[in-house]
């Protein structure tokens, strides 16, 4: 408790408990979000290569 009294305690404590928890989620979310990106284009990339392409086609 390093001098403080127990309600003071069990706030710091719960307070850094509070931000390790944040970090978690963050870097859960991130990583998540990368995944989802990187499927993402790669599915694009093989629908680009699938999809026919005419070098004549006039417009």
């Amino acid at each position: 408790m390093q001098g403080h009294d127990d309600l003071e305690a069990s706030r710091l404590a719960s307070t850094r408990l509070k931000g390790q928890l944040t970090l978690q989620a963050t870097l859960v979310a991130m990583k998540d979000i990368t995944g989802s990106t990187i499927w993402i284009c790669l599915g694009s990339t093989l629908l680009a290569l699938l999809i026919p392409y005419y070098r004549n086609e006039r417009t």
